[in-house]
């Protein structure tokens, strides 16, 4: 655990407006104890954050360099500063008093290290960074475009009544966005499902999601946003984009939520890369979690925290892979990040 203390300055100016105003609430000054995961968001040059297990976010303003790892599980005391003004616009400043490491962080795996030297030519090198620049290029568009989509039919929605109104041709019309969409549904404002497309999925209706991540912190703070790859009410595996239903006086009626199978939207996108090509795109969250992949058979490679792919959006790295018989192969890899709504993705290329 490392401590911190509060500059003596600013302990007494605390003190002194303490005793001229007498009546400031002692929780203002108490400590929060907070357990929760360090975030990576690409945004505004990028920066580390703090969730929590109940989705709340926070902007440590003095994290330490070696708590700055995505992924890392760690226990905070600190106090909230709501009068630190901070470009990100994320999350409540949070000035830490002591931080620790807490839970199981497996930041160092035996199958992913870094190697030891790097036979590419120059020629293979080049190829592999024009394929991850068109690989991130093209998965951008697509989540871009797939939001857009989003955005403008929830924008038609305005106004209307998400309780009486027949709204499947608005469903029916976001689900033909892309093929990656496979579910949409309505939310009404404590996160119950009120409508489902297509009908396969009517049965979802009334069950209650606002203990998925996304949704509980979107029932605090009403703005569009990507989950993570989650396991849904109904049992799939997918990402969940969500945007915010306004009525016409500007306040929240609901929510649109659009169900995406994200191994597809990779393979589709990634189209235009052959089967048999000796370079391998794949696709993950920072935590490891494998989203999608090209190829024609599925890789043994996993993302593991601690590898530099894991903690930095960008670079590259001769990594050595241990193979199913326990030898290790050695292979050059770069990597880039794509996201949307502050969710980062990795993308990774490698030679096999």
């Amino acid at each position: 655990m490392i401590p911190y203390s509060i500059p003596a300055g600013v302990l007494l100016l605390t003190l002194s407006l303490v005793s001229i105003s007498g009546c400031i609430a002692s929780e203002t000054h108490s400590d929060l104890n907070i357990t929760g995961k360090i975030q990576y968001n690409d945004l505004e040059g990028g920066f580390f954050g703090l969730v929590t297990q109940s989705g709340e976010h926070y902007l440590p303003i003095d994290l330490p360099d070696e708590y700055k790892k995505d992924g890392l599980t760690v226990r905070v005391s600190g106090q909230v500063d709501p009068d630190v003004m901070t470009i990100q616009m994320w999350g409540q400043p949070l000035r830490i008093h002591s931080i620790e490491v807490t839970g199981e962080n497996p930041f160092y795996s035996d199958t992913w290290y870094e190697g030891e030297k790097n036979d590419i030519t120059p020629e293979d090198e080049l190829e592999m960074s024009i394929l991850l620049l068109k690989s991130s290029t093209a998965l951008r568009e697509t989540l871009e475009f797939i939001d857009t989509g989003i955005k403008t039919a929830t924008a038609d929605m305005k106004g209307k009544n998400l309780q009486t109104n027949d709204l499947t041709p608005y469903l029916e019309k976001i689900k033909e966005i892309h093929s990656s969409i496979y579910e949409v549904t309505l939310l009404d404002r404590a996160g119950k499902i009120t409508e489902a497309f297509p009908d396969t999925y009517k049965k979802s209706v009334g069950m209650d999601t606002k203990s998925q991540d996304l949704v509980s912190a979107l029932l605090k703070n009403p703005v569009p946003g990507m989950s993570r790859y989650i396991q849904t009410v109904e049992g799939n595996y997918s990402i969940n984009i969500i945007y915010p239903v306004f009525s016409s006086s500007h306040s929240v009626t609901g929510y649109l939520s659009v169900l995406i199978n994200p191994d597809r939207l990779i393979k589709e996108t990634l189209h235009f890369i052959p089967g048999q090509s000796k370079n391998r795109v794949m696709v993950f969250q920072p935590d490891g979690t494998l989203l999608g992949q090209t190829g024609d058979e599925e890789s043994e490679v996993s993302l593991m925290h601690g590898s530099p792919a894991s903690v930095t959006p960008a670079g590259n790295d001769v990594v050595s892979v241990k193979t199913e018989d326990n030898s290790a192969d050695e292979t050059m890899i770069m990597w880039n990040t794509v996201s949307l709504h502050n969710t980062p993705w990795r993308v990774l290329v490698f030679s096999i």
